[in-house]
Order: C-alpha cells, then sequence, then structure tokens
C-alpha cells in the first residue's frame, strides 16, 4: 500500500535487514511487470531492482524509502511508496570502573601533577560522546572537553583544593544518558618558613632604662619582623608579647616590616606564629630584658639646705623641747628625692638616739636625745640601685635649770644679851641655825629643777 511506514531497530552491530516484498495484480492480465528503487531519504539512490523482492541487509540507522513500479500489458502504470526507518534504539553503556578518589600534595611551588584517567563507553552505533568537566573549589567550570574513551591525561596541574572531575555520556541525540565522576583533593603539607637571613628571628636580648634616656622606666627597641613565607599562601601572621605584669598583646605583623616597643622592666616574651591555608604554623620567638640601671635621685638632703634659723656649722643643731632633755618633731629634715621607676626610702639613726631601719622619708618624727644623731638616709628603688643622704643632728639644751632659794634666815649673835657687853659682833651656833651643806643638798625637787637633769649646785 502506498505510504506505509516500518520502523525498525538496529541491531548491536547498528544494523539492520529489511524484507520487503510486494505483492501485484491485475484483472486483466497475470503477466505484471514490477521495478523498484530503494533510495535515502531525500533522493539518493541506494539499490534498485526487478521483481517483488526489495528486501535489503545491512542497512545502517536512517529513513529509507522505497519506490515499486507495475506495468501490465496494456501499458497501464501503477506505484506504490514505502518508508523504512531504522532507528537506533540500543543506549550507549558508561562505564566508570577502576576511578577514584585522587589524593595529591602540592610541592614547593603549591602545585600538584595529576594524572587524570577517563571512564571506557560503548555505543553500538558508535554516536554517543562523554564530556569531561572539572569543577573547581569556588564551583567554577575549569574545563570542558570531549573524553576519548579509557583515555588519561597525564601531569594535569592543580593547585591546592578540591576538584571534581565530572564524566557525562551523551547519545546521538544529545541527551545525557548516564554520568560518574570523581575527586581530586590537593593538599599542603609543607609547613610555612619563618626568618631569613635579612630578617631573622632573633636572640634574647637585654636594654637598659638608660639605653635611650634618663628618667623614664622604659627602654625602647626598634626592630624589624622576621619574613615569612609558604608554598602555598598565609593567611595569619601575628606578634605576641606577654608584659612582665602578665598583659598580653598581640598584634598583626607583616614580614620584614618595622616595630618599636617602649619595654617596661623585666622580661618581656615575643613570639611570632605564621599560619598558612592548610592551618600549618611555625614560629619562633625571644625576650626582651630590661634592666633598671639609673639609681634614685635625691632631690633634698638637709644639708644641702640648711635653714637660716640653724647655727651654720657641719650639724643641723635643734634646740630640747620645753622641761625634756629630748627634741620631738625637728622640721625640715625629711628627705625629698625621685626615681625613674619606683623607690623607697628608710633611715637609720646612730650615736645619741638609736633607731631604725625605719621605712619613710622623714626621720624629724623620731624622738632625738640631746647629743648628735647621725642621720642615714637609703633611697633603694626596685632594681636596688642605692642612693644615701646623711647628715648629723644636734640636739642642745638652751633652758636654764629652776631653782627655788629658801627665806632668808636670821642668826643671832654669840654671847649673852647683856646691854654692858661689847665687842662681840658674830654667830658661832650655825649648826642650830640649819644652814649646814647638807641641809642645802637636801633641798627638794621643788625647790630646783632641770630639764635636762642638775649637774652641779653651788652656794656662797
Amino acid at each position: 500500500n502506498d505510504g506505509n511506514t516500518i520502523v525498525l531497530s538496529a541491531d548491536a552491530n547498528c544494523l539492520a535487514d529489511v524484507a520487503l516484498i510486494a505483492t501485484a495484480d491485475d484483472h486483466c492480465y497475470d503477466e505484471i511487470d514490477v521495478s523498484w528503487e530503494f533510495m535515502y531519504l531525500g533522493g539518493a539512490l541506494l539499490d534498485a531492482g526487478t521483481g517483488l523482492d526489495a528486501s535489503q541487509t545491512n542497512l545502517s540507522p536512517g529513513t529509507y524509502g522505497v519506490n515499486f513500479v507495475a506495468y501490465d500489458r496494456c501499458g497501464n502504470m501503477t506505484s506504490c511508496m514505502t518508508t523504512i526507518i531504522i532507528e537506533d534504539t540500543t543506549p550507549p553503556v558508561l562505564d566508570c570502573t577502576g576511578l577514584v578518589d585522587v589524593t595529591a600534595y602540592a610541592d614547593a611551588q603549591c602545585l600538584a601533577s595529576v594524572d587524570i584517567p577517563y571512564p571506557t563507553f560503548s555505543d553500538n552505533c558508535g554516536n554517543a560522546y562523554v564530556q569531561c568537566e572539572i569543577v573547581g573549589v569556588d564551583g567554577l567550570v575549569l574545563d570542558v572537553a570531549n573524553c576519548p574513551s579509557g583515555g588519561i591525561t597525564q601531569g594535569a596541574l592543580f593547585t591546592k583544593g578540591v576538584y571534581s572531575v565530572n564524566f557525562y555520556l551523551f547519545d546521538q541525540n544529545g541527551t545525557i544518558i548516564d554520568q560518574c565522576s570523581y575527586t581530586i583533593t590537593v593538599l599542603d603539607n609543607i609547613n610555612p618558613t619563618i626568618g631569613d637571613a635579612m630578617f631573622p628571628c632573633l636572640s634574647n636580648i637585654s636594654l637598659l632604662t638608660s639605653s635611650n634616656q634618663i628618667g623614664d622606666c622604659v627602654a625602647e627597641y626598634n626592630w624589624k619582623h622576621p619574613a615569612v613565607a609558604d608554598n602555598c599562601e598565609v593567611v595569619l601572621y601575628e606578634c605576641t608579647m606577654t608584659l612582665p605584669d602578665g598583659t598580653v598583646i598581640t598584634s598583626e605583623a607583616f614580614s620584614g616590616g618595622s616595630a618599636s616597643y617602649a619595654f617596661p622592666t623585666g622580661v618581656t616574651s615575643i613570639s611570632y606564629t605564621v599560619t598558612d591555608c592548610a592551618d600549618l604554623t611555625a614560629s619562633c620567638g625571644w625576650t626582651v630584658t630590661v634592666e633598671d640601671d639609673e639609681a634614685p635621685v635625691c632631690d633634698y638632703c638637709p644639708m644641702d639646705d640648711t635653714p637660716e634659723d640653724w647655727p651654720a656649722d657641719t650639724n643641723i643643731e635643734y634646740p630640747t623641747d620645753a622641761f625634756v632633755c629630748t627634741a620631738t618633731d625637728i622640721p625640715g629634715i625629711a628627705v625629698q628625692y625621685h626615681d625613674n621607676c619606683a623607690a623607697s626610702a628608710t633611715y637609720t639613726l646612730s650615736g645619741a638616739t638609736t633607731a631604725g631601719p625605719t621605712v619613710g622619708d622623714n626621720a624629724g618624727v623620731e624622738t632625738f636625745n640631746k647629743g648628735v644623731t647621725h642621720v642615714q638616709y637609703d633611697i633603694v628603688d626596685d632594681a636596688g640601685n642605692h642612693t644615701y643622704c646623711d647628715f648629723d643632728v644636734e640636739v642642745y639644751d638652751d633652758e636654764d635649770p629652776q631653782l627655788m632659794c629658801p627665806a632668808d634666815i636670821v642668826i643671832d649673835t654669840d654671847g649673852p644679851v647683856d646691854p654692858a657687853l661689847v665687842g662681840v659682833c658674830s654667830a658661832t651656833d650655825i649648826a642650830n641655825a640649819n644652814l649646814s651643806l647638807g641641809t642645802i643638798n637636801a633641798l627638794t625637787a621643788g625647790e630646783y629643777a632641770d630639764n635636762c637633769g642638775v649637774v652641779l649646785i653651788e652656794y656662797t
């Protein structure tokens, strides 16, 4: 019949056999001449013949047309066309056996050489193809290409990261039939480095407070951050200082950059740590020891500025307090001082008065005995540096003794009381008059006194 369509599937070899036999009859004549043409759709002739059998073998997938033409004895003609469609209905096959995840390690340039094997695939008609896609760490497609079956790309270079290698099997119509994938992981196992010949890690450093300028309790020091390097990437570089009081200061460091700090007295620890993108680290450190080599400064030592109302001699002189043989709260003998760091004073008294060592800067609060007392101030800072201030204080007695004289004494002359007797004008009975030396020495304390004690009583 005209317009018939026959659909066949290609076999495993991508071929198909077509059995095509026409029938013909005529109501007048038994003899009919039949011819045929087997052609590709579009007109190209593939085969031609006579008779009713136009069968063909080993036809490839495609669309064909067979045109039969029949003539009878009278020259009457008829024809019919049959369409034959041979389809490839066998899907291609993707074989990813043996494809496994790959782990490689970056070299000094942060690159790893990796071989990329491809899967095998098969197709009965050979129209399928495999497309290879490499996806980077950030999801960016790095490469897309058609891959040969079972092939391999050797020595492909990858930087540190995880990559997905995807394979897609397409049929002849461009439809994805199958897919598989594996990962390539490039790791960094090389630690970063810290310090080089130009910008090294330093050795322990010792400084004095007088190194830069006098009068402060620090030593300023300038240095360069150690150089750092990594085969891939440095993500963190820090400097940590631990001060003598335990304070921790962390700051960002820069390879070969300048650094400066005024270090306090004591030991400061400096530590540098560099971390790369694989969390691998390297570190180095040293200590900075600052010593206070500056002695305290005595701003005022009493012998430097003796009050004008004191006697101008080598001693500081001060009178006893009223009614006692000592002096307390002596003014003007406190010491004044300062230190670049911190200092304290003690004083020691020796001689007429002994005391101390006593913490303090004013020995005048002590009770000084009459006589010469040596005063020494010892001003010492936390580093053990000493400054001394020495002078003498002489306490003198400027109070007169107190004496209460007895009442006047009347003594009669010797001899009888007779106006006729003349020429005797003396008294010899002194003992009866209670005017002996013993009586004088026996005067009570209420009759004489002195703040420092009576040394001698004389009478005439």
